[in-house]
């Protein structure tokens, strides 16, 4: 069972999905780019943020992703890293509907060491995509990806601990970087999980009790369940319900901060979900720099996309990555490398009393998309 929500802000989700036919019988390139652009922005992305735009260049008959530094989070993501890799996934959802729809891509990184954070005076050129139709008479079937743009989602509950990921879909998992220069960690033995489990407590605890943090989580992106906004993350996705929801979002605007109650629950669902999940997934990588933060971006959502293919839940664990001692001093030491991990997830079958979450809400396509 799941949540479908039905007003504006969550239309972008019921984009008619086209066939390879339907595709190159679109009137011209620009309505491909458009229509590939349209599933870009389903992807996942930190704090929904969607801190993307595309735009049409005419002049090269390619589509330009830029970084939307408004959105940018000034709080948590100081170095824009978290919007970078946002961006990679946007970036993934194209490549994955290209590839399926018979498209042969080429691709160039446009970073040019502009400053990426909440001051930029304008968006930052990122990359630029073009497409041509593909000519080889044999293609990869990427049908099943294709179909998991449309129902991806992220799933903050309990996994069942019992039930096994195939092998050879973890192989392809941990195959996703071999060529951007990411390695993909994926940890399943216990010991290790209780330890990314508690520093993933300590994480949120510090969170929820660091005000800075926590008016940028909730009054400027947690949403009450029923908003009509498009930007935010709705509480239903982080299994509130509405009760709760307005409660925290109430006491905030009196400035009161969290209630003990909600802070501890907010602080274990991460560690829950951690226990119960069949494994943890951590992507490393040699650079810290934005091309490499992009690539990144573009395996976490390729990755989501294999596991919601096979009916396996995802979730994102970001907030450990970003907290540099903890990253230099416990994190790398438990994933085995002097490298770099700039994300977490988990993955695993949803417990059978669990129900999927809700597709976050999204701004209309028209608003991040220019010619």
């Amino acid at each position: 069972m799941e949540i479908i929500k039905t007003g504006e802000n969550y239309s972008a989700w019921n984009l008619k999905k086209l066939t390879e036919i339907e595709f190159w019988n679109l009137p011209s390139n620009k309505a491909r780019y458009k229509y590939l652009a349209s599933l870009a922005h389903l992807a996942a992305n930190s704090h929904n943020t969607q801190p993307w735009l595309f735009k049409y260049n005419i002049e090269n008959d390619s589509l330009i992703f830029l970084i939307e530094s408004s959105r940018v989070l000034p709080a948590s993501d100081i170095m824009g890293r978290q919007a970078v890799i946002s961006l990679g996934c946007a970036i993934a959802n194209f490549e994955v509907a290209a590839e399926a729809l018979g498209c042969k891509l080429e691709k160039i990184i446009l970073f040019d060491g502009s400053k990426i954070s909440n001051q930029s005076l304008s968006p930052i050129k990122a990359a630029e995509l073009s497409i041509k139709k593909s000519e080889d008479v044999y293609k990869y079937n990427f049908t099943k990806t294709y179909d998991a743009i449309f129902t991806r989602r992220v799933d903050r509950g309990e996994y069942d601990h019992d039930k096994k990921i195939d092998k050879n879909l973890i192989a392809k998992i941990e195959e996703l970087g071999t060529y951007l220069k990411v390695k993909t960690i994926l940890i399943s033995d216990w010991g290790r999980k209780v330890a990314l489990a508690e520093l993933q407590a300590q994480a949120d605890s510090f969170v929820v009790n660091n005000k800075e943090f926590a008016n940028e989580l909730v009054n400027d992106w947690m949403l009450e369940n029923d908003s009509e906004l498009a930007l935010g993350m709705p509480g239903d996705t982080f299994r509130l319900n509405d009760d709760q929801t307005k409660r925290i979002k109430f006491r905030f605007r009196d400035n009161l901060g969290f209630e003990s109650d909600d802070a501890v629950a907010i602080a274990q669902l991460g560690k829950k979900g951690i226990l119960s999940c069949q494994c943890v997934g951590m992507l490393i990588i040699e650079k810290d720099e934005p091309a490499q933060w992009l690539n990144a971006g573009i395996v976490l959502q390729k990755g989501a996309l294999l596991f919601e293919s096979e009916g396996i839940a995802w979730a994102v664990h970001a907030g450990l990555a970003e907290v540099s001692q903890v990253n230099m001093l416990m994190l790398r030491p438990i994933a085995i490398t002097t490298k770099r991990p700039v994300v977490l997830f988990r993955a695993g079958y949803l417990k059978s009393n669990e129900s999927r979450s809700p597709h976050s809400p999204r701004m209309l396509f028209e608003k991040v998309w220019s010619e």
